[in-house]
């Protein structure tokens, strides 16, 4: 299952890093805590359960706790923040391991530096801000994946509308049901 799919209670942060890797040969792990890798520049190879995924600058890979994966460094230059923390799962729900990109997740790279920081700076008070750094991460890979996925007939669909919206603005005939008899769709859609 996909963490996208259930709401989830971050339950603690169990530590942040900030770290440079090079090139390597894959390396199997076992995650002990679910995670976050944002990257900063570079790219790797992931493989989950068979499948190969490059992470490139801008991504967000989600590694759930328990799975096991491999990675392979295949740039020099492969930088990133990550956090290991914990979801509240009392129901054990096995999640997948994803790699998630989107303009939004792209952005979050002063939120994840400033995460960093501030859990290494140990006060509580810092920890606490830490924690709701996380779930604005959390919620913005939430935010993009609930809206990023649109079959390719409902893009066309959606482009032909745009167009036509556009080219008849003055067309004081444009209604609601002249769109959908154009798009081949009922009114509710």
């Amino acid at each position: 299952m996909k963490i996208t799919d259930l709401e989830q209670s971050i339950l603690k942060i169990r530590d942040t890093y900030n770290r440079r890797f090079t090139p390597s040969s894959p390396t199997i792990n076992k995650r002990r805590s679910d995670c976050f890798v944002y990257v900063l520049t570079g790219e790797a190879e992931y493989i989950f359960e068979g499948k190969r995924h490059i992470a490139r600058a801008g991504n967000i890979v989600y590694l759930a706790h328990n799975s096991r994966y491999s990675v392979r460094v295949t740039d020099e230059n492969y930088t990133f923040f990550y956090v290991d923390f914990y979801f509240e799962n009392p129901k054990q729900v096995i999640f997948e391991n994803e790699i998630y990109t989107a303009k939004g997740i792209a952005a979050l790279e002063k939120t994840f530096e400033k995460l960093y920081h501030l859990w290494k700076g140990g006060l509580v008070a810092d920890r606490l801000m830490a924690n709701a750094l996380l779930y604005q991460i959390y919620s913005e890979i939430m935010k993009n994946q609930s809206t990023q996925y649109l079959s390719a007939k409902s893009k066309e669909t959606m482009e032909f509308a745009t167009n036509y919206i556009l080219t008849h603005l003055d067309d004081c005939n444009l209604t609601a049901a002249e769109l959908t008899r154009r798009c081949m769709l009922s009114e509710t859609h």
